[in-house]
């Protein structure tokens, strides 16, 4: 498995350098960028449960626990596009008035 896997590369070499993500600020929106090498670009599959983000694109999937500043607004819309995942955030939602007793 592990020929198949790695070839004649060396298995205990880094294959990848740089940020694992990468938060920048739009306006009011926040967008995660998320390198990707080696996932073929596919149908992007998002959904958000309060702080985790789950992520399908073809037969990759990820599941990741998002910082408090993302935790807390919407997952709009995500893109795959050369090799990175583009996730864009909107404005944080109202908190909804609790119901009346």
């Amino acid at each position: 498995v592990g020929r198949e896997l790695f070839g004649q590369d060396d298995p205990t070499k880094v294959f990848f350098k740089g940020a694992t993500q990468e938060i920048t600020k739009d306006g009011d929106e926040y967008v995660m960028r998320l390198p990707l090498p080696h996932v073929e670009i596919g149908k992007v599959s998002m959904t958000k449960r309060g702080d985790e983000l789950f992520i399908a694109i073809g037969n990759f999937k990820r599941d990741m626990i998002l910082p408090l500043t993302l935790a807390e607004r919407p997952a709009k819309r995500a893109v795959f596009r050369n090799g990175v995942l583009e996730v864009r955030f909107g404005p944080p939602e109202a908190p909804q008035p609790a119901p009346a007793v």
